[in-house]
């Protein structure tokens, strides 16, 4: 198993070059987009990225707020759920804390994913 990155594409001059994936069957292309002032040759090139244990699932700065603010809404919602409500509003307050005590550290949030056995750990991750 393999994780393919947010694709990249840049002109000689180091300017960034619209670019995107598309899937066709079992085919990823990336295409990129230029224009007229785009300087050539425009270099682009998919970064993959393979772990022993499975993959990593990133959030960027935008998510990582968003999971933050969100978090005492979710705790609020949820905990009026019968039965399960106070377990999922513990688990909304953890990522709400998580994701809060990541943007104090100017990180984002990131989750590894192991798939044997099925689990997953959080960790932060120096975004940019």
């Amino acid at each position: 198993m393999a994780q393919i990155k947010k694709p990249w594409a840049k002109d000689a001059h180091g300017n960034p070059v619209a670019t995107r994936y598309e899937v066709k069957g079992s085919t990823l292309t990336q295409v990129v987009k230029t224009t007229r002032n785009t300087a050539f040759p425009v270099v682009a090139d998919p970064t993959t990225v393979k772990r022993w244990y499975g993959f990593d699932v990133r959030f960027n700065r935008s998510e990582t707020n968003r999971l933050a603010a969100g978090g005492g809404s979710c705790t609020f919602v949820v905990s009026k759920a019968p039965v399960v409500g106070g377990y999922l509003a513990t688990i909304c307050g953890a990522v709400a804390a998580w994701a809060l005590s990541a943007t104090a550290m100017n990180k984002c949030v990131a989750v590894k994913v192991v798939m044997t056995p099925r689990a997953a750990a959080p960790w932060y991750w120096g975004c940019k």
